[in-house]
């Protein structure tokens, strides 16, 4: 089986349900659930997961197209696409980079095509050229046969809306995706068990492969009668931050049934803001230049994001008195982004051309003050007093 990766820049809507999920190509025998969570990653907004439900093994591949959608007001560049599956996924993809306009959007077609029945995971990973790590999206889909899959167009397989089987139980889902959640906070999420036969059925045992995910609702040995459903809530507590890929395992006498569950934890913020920090070499808010007789005086400003959300550096400019005859000039290229840990740096230059007296700073009047902009909630105008005289 194949999964293709065809990355195309599109503007239009390509297949997304209104919650923002990837739906597959019902022709494939199965539907898609990408579940009812979205992320945000460097200015790029996508589906966390893609379910493409039961798909019969040797039928047409289930196919979707998964839209990373740019929501920022400024370019995006996708510096890398990897697929991180079992054996059953194959992945072929146009490589980065690319960049994506403010509203554009960068889609990629997947399909799922088993060769062996079972619930099948995997990962779809990208990277933007501001952001160190990775956003992660998970994908599921089962692989069927006739005898456990959907019905095929005449032969009752025991399933219904958009159910999976095992045996004489019915379940709402084969697979749940619960996003991104910060470390040590917790989502819930419900799967369905119903019997749908006339004959009572026992749920032997229900257990996880890793003890973030947890089960309630259903407390085994327990029986359920002809006829009547039972619903098991399933929660989600990340304690690293990193992806999580397991398995629920539902035991009864009319069959077992793995539901796949996938989720991410991340560090949880302290400041959950941006923050500002200047370091000029010495005191953080004035600087002192001499300029000797028109020979320029160049100086540093290091600004730094301290925060734990991105800042972003509007502008960065230098005013000065109308009377003296120095002038403070800046070097800033633009409007910049800097994540948690980054910082950018500029040269305010102070020249003098011939003897001036010594240019002082005015709070009142704004002379001679470095003007630092940016989207930091408590200091969004940093401001350095700038005094400068010229030398013999």
């Amino acid at each position: 089986m194949t999964i293709n990766l065809a990355i195309l820049l599109l503007s239009g809507c390509l297949g997304l349900d209104p919650m923002g999920s990837a739906v597959a190509d019902d022709t494939a025998g199965g539907g898609t659930d990408s579940g009812t969570y979205s992320s945000s990653f460097g200015g790029m907004s996508f589906p966390d997961s893609v379910d493409f439900g039961q798909v019969l093994l040797g039928d047409a591949a289930a196919t979707t197209d998964l839209e990373l959608t740019n929501d920022s007001n400024g370019n995006v560049k996708i510096t890398d696409i990897q697929l991180d599956a079992g054996s059953d996924f194959q992945a072929e993809s146009t490589s980065p980079p690319w960049v994506i306009g403010p509203g554009g959007q960068y889609v990629v077609t997947l399909s799922f095509d088993p060769s062996s029945t079972g619930v099948q995971t995997g990962t779809l990973s990208f990277g933007v050229e501001t952001e160190q790590d990775l956003a992660a999206i998970s994908l599921s889909g089962e692989g069927v046969t006739d005898a456990t899959g959907t019905d095929t167009g005449g032969t009752s397989t025991g399933t219904s809306d958009g159910g999976t089987n095992a045996g004489s139980m019915t379940y709402s889902t084969s697979s749940l995706a619960f996003g991104t959640l910060a470390v040590g906070s917790t989502n819930s999420a419900s799967v369905t068990l119903t019997n749908g036969t006339s004959d009572d059925v026992e749920i032997q045992s229900i257990t996880s492969s890793s003890s973030v995910f947890t089960t309630s609702g259903i407390t085994p040995p327990t029986t359920l009668s002809s006829g009547n459903s039972k619903t098991l809530q399933v929660s989600f507590t990340p304690t690293a931050a990193t992806a999580y890929t397991e398995t629920v395992t539902v035991q009864t006498d009319a069959g077992d049934k793995n539901i796949a569950v996938t989720g991410t934890g991340e560090d949880a913020c302290t400041v959950c803001a941006p923050a500002i920090s200047v370091d000029t070499g010495g005191s953080p808010t004035s600087m002192d230049f001499v300029s000797l007789i028109g020979i320029p005086d160049s100086q540093t400003v290091r600004i730094s994001n301290v925060g734990d959300e991105d800042l972003i550096v509007r502008n960065v400019y230098a005013t000065n008195d109308p009377i003296g005859s120095g002038d403070f000039d800046v070097s800033f290229s633009g409007s910049t982004t800097l994540a948690p840990g980054d910082r950018t740096s500029v040269t305010v230059t102070f020249t003098c051309p011939d003897v001036c007296l010594l240019e002082m700073t005015s709070l009142s009047a704004d002379w001679n003050i470095l003007h630092i902009e940016s989207d930091d909630p408590s200091t969004s105008d940093y401001k350095i007093e700038l005094n400068g005289g010229s030398g013999f």
